[in-house]
């Protein structure tokens, strides 16, 4: 049933050329509701999150497509994080643009999955249980970061960890 609504909303991006209608869209307010939301999966595997982003910093969007790119790359921190990990959530301005940056502390990126990382239906399993997820998160946030005339980007940290970074154009 996820994979099959996952498909739909992806169907469903893929065939718009533009936004329909644009509003600004508060970051940080979008990013407690996200964190509220996973509060039971921070809970069960004890990791602590960091927020960073201050309540003055808007793009012009989509609240409910920003919504749910941020909302996957959430998601994926939370999966790929060890227990009592930690992750954080930034938000500094880069130009014309703001970076809206989740880091966690997992195993970060192999190699051999760089090239495919934003492929539909690729996944790598998780680190704590070996399961795969539907590969459609970090595809559906790309095109909603190109609706929205952004970019996302996944790089792992110097230590360990993963930074994926959502480029947003400032309101």
């Amino acid at each position: 049933e996820e994979l099959v609504d996952r498909m739909l909303k992806l169907t469903e991006l893929e065939a718009r050329r533009a936004l329909g209608s644009r509003a600004p869209v508060s970051l940080a307010p979008l990013v407690r509701t996200i964190v509220e939301g996973v509060e039971p999966a921070l809970a069960k595997k004890r990791l602590q999150i960091d927020i960073d982003v201050a309540d003055r910093i808007a793009v012009s969007g989509d609240s409910i497509l920003l919504d749910l790119a941020v909302s996957n790359l959430v998601e994926n921190a939370i999966d790929f994080s060890p227990k009592g990990g930690r992750i954080a959530v930034t938000c500094n301005p880069k130009g014309n643009a703001f970076e809206l940056c989740v880091d966690d502390e997992g195993p970060g990126i192999p190699d051999f999955a760089r090239p495919r990382i934003f492929e539909k239906f690729f996944s790598l399993e998780r680190p704590e249980t070996g399961k795969k997820s539907t590969g459609l998160g970090l595809n559906f946030a790309k095109e909603v970061a190109e609706l929205h005339g952004g970019s996302v980007h996944v790089d792992n940290l110097p230590e360990r960890g993963l930074r994926a970074r959502l480029v947003l154009p400032a309101v």
